[in-house]
Parts: structure tokens; sequence; C-alpha cells
């Protein structure tokens, strides 16, 4: 690792073997006709390749791997931390470092694997599936946005996203299953409406569901929260003065019932 270390030898790491049993391979440089008999192993572990594109990169593969030897934490000799990124970039993110490679020990369809995103000047990121091997038929690969809640499936075609120069370390993964959202989200999401008035700096909510509101959260596109209002917010009619620079932004409305987000432009 980056830290050095001593890497010792000893007679404890041999094994003996006859030359008759064909495990042993001796190297014979007086005959060049000498053959070493090598032993093919198949492996059939899960492995799933996760495609990245971006303005700033042409394309970068990351691997996650299934073996009952590993786990959700770094793994020496299984999981690859990454030696350099481009400035466009997607990494497994394996205790706030950057890695390239992951092996977990169970595949579940609650299990949900962090991705980390960079982009210099920003523009659409799209992320795939490149290749999938001894994969169970049927399986499907959702990307996560923890910003929004919703889940994208990457199976058979790419998940595309317009973002904003930054770091992104804590919006998304890769998951199992999709997110599908209850009846009581539905109705919020039809029953509270969300909109911003760029003539008064305002963001307006019309509440036409009996359900009380407990808070309203602004977030920026990097996930981070920029505004929040927690008093006085459960009203039929209610605005909000804000005071941001233009761009994407994201209203989070935590009901009683549920919680539902919003995607806003301020101009």
């Amino acid at each position: 690792d980056d830290t050095g270390g001593t890497v010792e030898f000893n007679n404890g790491q041999r094994i003996f073997e006859t030359e008759a049993s064909g495990n042993s391979i001796f190297m014979k440089s007086s005959n060049p006709k000498a053959t070493t008999a090598t032993k093919s192993v198949t492996d059939v572990r899960p492995k799933f390749r996760i495609g990245f594109d971006a303005p700033k990169i042409s394309h970068r593969q990351l691997l996650l791997t299934i073996d009952e030897n590993a786990s959700d934490a770094v793994d020496w000799g299984y999981d690859a931390e990454i030696y350099s990124t481009f400035e466009d970039d997607m990494y497994w993110m394996v205790e706030d470092k950057k890695y390239t490679i992951q092996a977990t020990n169970t595949l579940s369809l609650d299990k949900e694997i962090p991705l980390g995103i960079q982009t210099l000047e920003g523009g659409t990121i799209s992320i795939k599936v490149d290749t999938l091997e001894n994969v169970a038929e049927g399986t499907s690969l959702y990307i996560k946005d923890n910003l929004t809640g919703e889940t994208h499936d990457i199976t058979h075609q790419p998940f595309e996203i317009k973002l904003k120069a930054g770091e992104y370390h804590n919006r998304f993964a890769l998951t199992f299953q999709p997110r599908l959202k209850t009846l009581e989200e539905v109705a919020l999401v039809e029953g509270i409406l969300v909109h911003i008035n760029s003539d008064t700096s305002e963001i307006q909510l019309t509440k036409n569901v009996d359900t009380d509101i407990v808070s309203v959260s602004l977030f920026n596109y990097l996930g981070q929260q920029v505004n929040a209002w927690r008093q006085n917010v459960n009203k039929r009619l209610l605005s909000l003065p804000i005071q941001i620079a233009t761009g994407a932004y994201i209203v989070r409305v935590t009901t009683n019932a549920g919680v539902i987000t919003k995607k806003i432009i301020v101009e």
C-alpha cells in the first residue's frame, strides 16, 4: 500500500511436490523443449462491469464481483483503489475512498453499492451496463438517485443526467430493485403542487390534500442543503422566499404521510 512495509519469504511458504505428481513446475533453461503443465481454473464468480461516459473521459469501466470471502468493507486482494482519476470520472465509494474494483460477499435486492462521480465542468454523464458475467438471467440493475429518491433501470439502456461541476459522493448508488412509489406518495405528488415564481423569487406550494407539511428543504444538484423551513409551513398556500444562484434545485417536502421531491429551475 502507500505506506510501504516489509515482505518476508520463509521456508514455511514452501510445499514439497514430486515431479511425477504433475503439480511441480521445473524451469530447465538448458532444455529449450521443456514444457510446464498448467491447470485451468474456471472463475464462476458473478461480475458486473459498469461503464461511465462523460465529456472529459472516453470511458471508465468499474467492476463489481461477488465473492464469499469478501465484504462491503475494504478487502485486500479483492478490491482495487483507483490509481488516478480523470477530470470527469466515476468510482466505487468504499470507506470514503475511490475504487475501480469492489468485491462483496452477497447479492440481495436491498443491497446498495455507493458510486462516486466527479465532473470538472459539468455536462451530461452516462452510466450503463458494459457486460455481465456469470449473472443469473433476469437480473436487473438500477441507478438510485438519493437526492430525488428515484431509481433508473440500466439493464438495457444507459442512465443519463446533466450534472453541474463538482463531486457527487453521496448521491448515486447501484441497486438491484426499483423503488416503487406507494399509493400515499402518489397522492402526495398529485396533491401538493410545487413551482418557482421567478418574478417574486419564491418557492410556492399549493396543498390540495388533507395532510400536514412538517418541513420543506432545498438542495442543489450536488446534494447539498442550501435552505430549510420548519416553522409555519403547514398551510394551504405557502410562499418561501429564496436568494440563490441560477440553476437546478430539488425541493423536498416532508409530510406526516411521506416525502415528495420536485425539481425546479431558478433562472
